[in-house]
């Protein structure tokens, strides 16, 4: 966690808005109640301070062709199962599936953000013991960060371990997988836009705040104060 915060901090952290953006993440995170939405909300701020104050200039714009009722039915889709299961939220593996879904929706910057955002999210499926034994897992395997999801699953209470495993690896990989197939052919012709990129430049420094308050908590601080 302390390589990903660093390497990550160098490559978004550029400037003196940056640098406040991610000591003002860190630090409102550090002082508030746990929460996605307290996680989500300096991300969202960042995201229109940039879009209003810090507008890039404006870029070469390409020629794209673009398949846009294919995205607009896979981003559907992708809204769909982000809203739609809170209705059977009565059933556990709905529940697990709705939960992993939510992180792997919010989780963007490096697969490292997936531990800050899961904490809330699955607090009520997972112990806190059970999410730090498997993001250490998942830096023993290769691959992503987000199959620590596999292991995670495996130790809801009342599923199955394997259909744990399986619905909890779906779900979190699932909305990346839409977004990429909805979002990226239409992402070329969109980045160029001055108050797109200024609202990128400060959401990955939030995101660098992020990982620097969970690599406090709950990576560092818990497990040094307990025998």
């Amino acid at each position: 966690m302390i390589d990903a915060t660093v390497s990550i901090g160098r490559k978004f952290i550029g400037s003196l808005a940056t640098g406040a953006m991610a000591v003002a993440t860190t630090l409102w995170l550090l002082l508030t109640p746990s929460g996605v939405l307290y996680q989500v909300l300096p991300i969202l701020i960042a995201g229109i301070v940039g879009a209003i104050g810090f507008a890039k200039p404006q870029l070469n714009q390409t020629s794209v062709n673009i398949a846009w009722r294919r995205s607009a039915v896979i981003l559907s889709l992708f809204l769909l199962l982000l809203t739609v299961p809170w209705l059977f939220n009565q059933t556990l593996w709905v529940q697990v599936f709705n939960l992993f879904y939510q992180a792997g929706s919010f989780v963007f910057g490096g697969g490292h953000v997936v531990l800050p955002l899961l904490e809330p999210i699955v607090g009520d499926v997972v112990t806190d013991s059970a999410l730090i034994e498997g993001y250490a897992a998942a830096q023993l395997v290769p691959g992503p960060m987000f199959t620590m999801a596999s292991y995670l699953g495996a130790s809801v209470e009342g599923l199955a371990p394997v259909w744990g495993s399986i619905i909890a690896t779906i779900a979190i990989f699932l909305p990346g997988a839409l977004l990429m197939f909805g979002v990226l052919p239409i992402w070329e012709a969109v980045k160029t836009q001055p108050r797109l990129a200024g609202a990128i430049s400060l959401i990955n420094a939030s995101v660098v705040g992020l990982l620097a308050a969970a690599l406090y908590q709950p990576v560092w601080f818990p497990p040094i104060s307990n025998p």
